[in-house]
Parts: structure tokens; C-alpha cells; sequence
């Protein structure tokens, strides 16, 4: 089947120019990065993003949010979208590293989409953890000017979907994010 993975297949790496023209000639919508973390080679995606202006090409991305504040920058300037997937399993330096980035994000208005990635296993610390991820987030968006009634807010992961309902109705009762929206696997 086309798209699938063959192991006795030949892949090929694509100039940014050369991937946008062939985006163009087949009449793709546009591109995104996702797996594999693209802030891993962000340098290409940046050049792909690039490339594509003038194309009529939409850009996105998935990313950790594990970025620095330059090529943050760039990477929100010159995207359409950028997903920020931020897992419940982060150490606090990565999480004070994804929410950075949210705020970067938070610059660019409509472009900033954020999946928060709750805990696989359910238990007690599940809702709290959850809630103090988003009453962070919540203090940024106040801090930015971000309106959290607009603020795209994606809920998911391991933990049930009971759990991931309640969270939606707290978040949106105590943190005023009221698009949110539960996502599951």
C-alpha cells in the first residue's frame, strides 16, 4: 500500500525547495512535521518552511516543545500551526521547557495549539497533576494577553475516559480554557 513502510523500499531525502515543488506539483494543502520530534531537526523544518512561502502551502508542526527561545521563535513566525505535546511523564525541567515554549507560542496568536498528555496510570496525583499543569498554563495565557476562551486545548493519553472528562469540566470551570477538547488514542 502507498504510504506504508517497506523495509526493501528506497527512501529519499528531499531538498526543502524539492519537497515544496513536489507538495505543489501533486496539490498537497501543505506540510507537517510529526513524530520523531521534529525539534530534533528543526534546522530542515525551518528551510522546508522556507521554501514553501509564496506556495500556497499550509505549515505545521507536532513538537515536545523542548525548544530554545530563537529557534522557537522562528519555528511560530513561520508556521501555520504549531502543536505543542506536552507529556504528564516530563521531569520539571522539561516541563518548565515545554511551557516556555507555549509561551512563545502564545506571541502568535491562532497559531499555538497545546496536547496535554495525561498520566497512564490513573490514581490520585492523576487530577491534581493534570490541574497544576493547567492552572501554569492558565497564569501564563493571564500573563501573555492570551485569551484562554480561544486558546485551543487538547486533553488525552493513557488515563480513562471518565478522568479525562472530569479534567476537561475543571479546566473549564477553573482555568476559563473553554476550548478544550478531550482526545483519546
Amino acid at each position: 500500500m502507498e504510504g506504508d513502510y517497506h523495509p526493501r523500499a528506497v527512501y529519499r531525502w528531499y531538498s526543502a525547495d524539492s519537497l515544496t515543488n513536489l507538495c505543489v506539483r501533486y496539490g498537497a494543502d501543505g506540510l507537517v512535521f510529526c513524530g520523531g520530534e521534529p525539534g530534533t531537526w528543526l534546522e530542515y523544518v525551518l528551510d522546508v518552511f522556507k521554501a514553501a512561502e509564496g506556495k500556497n502551502l499550509l505549515r505545521g508542526t507536532v513538537i515536545s516543545g523542548l525548544l530554545e527561545e530563537a529557534p522557537a521563535g522562528e519555528l511560530f513566525e513561520l508556521a501555520d500551526k504549531v502543536t505543542i505535546w506536552i507529556d504528564s511523564a516530563y521531569n520539571e525541567q522539561e516541563m518548565s521547557a515545554a511551557l516556555r515554549t507555549a509561551e512563545i507560542g502564545m506571541r502568535f496568536p491562532g497559531k499555538l495549539e497545546i496536547l496535554w498528555n495525561m498520566p497512564a496510570k490513573e490514581g490520585p496525583d492523576t487530577m491534581a497533576q493534570s490541574l497544576e499543569f493547567l492552572q501554569k498554563l492558565s497564569a501564563l495565557c493571564e500573563t501573555n494577553g492570551c485569551s484562554r476562551e480561544k486558546q485551543p486545548l487538547w486533553i488525552g493519553g493513557g488515563a480513562s475516559r471518565e478522568i479525562q472528562f472530569s479534567l476537561r469540566e475543571k479546566a473549564v470551570r477553573e482555568t476559563e480554557f473553554k476550548n478544550c477538547v478531550i482526545w483519546t488514542e
